[in-house]
């Protein structure tokens, strides 16, 4: 994987694969969906970037130790906002997974 954007739900991680794909570069969104383990995800994102909403809570620094990482900052609300509206009550997953994207060891880039 050349590059991993992290963020909470509703934080624009589609917006940014969409930006990021251009002139021979491909970055996924949500690459993790479809693939039954961990192993058959790396093959699927090697030599691309992905843009995913989940992959935070998953020990990604150890199977990709080389991949250049963005974390979206942002604030719990609009996620929570948006799992109230398809009537799930998500504030506590949102929070650790919060707590997580914050935890990223420093020198990785945050914006």
């Amino acid at each position: 994987m050349n590059f991993l954007i992290l963020g909470l739900p509703r934080s624009r991680t589609a917006w940014l694969a969409n930006f990021l794909t251009y002139d021979g570069l491909f970055c996924y969104h949500e690459a993790i969906n479809g693939c039954l383990n961990m192993d058959e995800y790396a093959e699927k994102v090697k030599g691309k970037g992905d843009s995913n909403t989940a992959l935070a809570l998953f020990d990604f620094e150890h199977m990709f130790p080389d991949a250049k990482i963005i974390v979206v900052d942002s604030s719990i609300d609009a996620a929570v906002t948006f799992g109230f509206e398809q009537g799930h009550d998500i504030r506590e997953a949102m929070t650790i997974e919060k707590q997580r994207l914050d935890s990223i060891e420093i020198g990785r880039a945050h914006v």
